[in-house]
């Protein structure tokens, strides 16, 4: 019976190189995998930022209206408008904030469902306080 060790080894020395440009691929295909993960987490880290700031933005600009709005109440009250006139009139106020806001939305914040749904509330409770008055 022949002895093929030496062929084995051979075989096994020649097959390595092969072997080696197999194993070194693998590590590089997990190498650029590892930095596609890395460049998707910072691109959404740096997206979550973006979103963060404008949103802050838009809060901020809320409230200054909000305050605005106080402001023309504090006006209103002091010219001493009747109740129901006063009312009306912050009434429209509002629904045209609420439609600038609408309008000022900033693109990638999905923030304008939620103002309609404000505009939506506050004029069924407007014409809902209309109708009991009628009545």
């Amino acid at each position: 019976m022949p002895d093929y060790t030496i062929q084995i080894i051979l075989a096994v020395i020649a097959a390595f190189p092969g072997i080696y440009a197999i194993f070194a691929q693998i590590k590089r295909d997990r190498q650029e995998k590892d930095k596609h993960t890395a460049d998707q987490k910072k691109t959404e880290a740096e997206t979550t930022d973006i979103i963060t700031d404008a949103a802050g933005r838009m809060v901020k600009a809320l409230e200054a209206r909000i305050k605005t709005l106080e402001i023309k109440v504090r006006i209103l009250e002091s010219e001493n408008i009747h109740y129901k006139e006063r009312n009306e009139i912050l009434f429209e106020w509002g629904i045209s904030l609420v439609e600038r806001m609408i309008d000022a939305q900033i693109p990638g914040i999905p923030a304008a469902p939620a103002f309609v749904d404000i505009k939506r509330f506050t004029t069924d409770k407007y014409f809902d306080h209309k109708r009991k008055e009628s009545v």
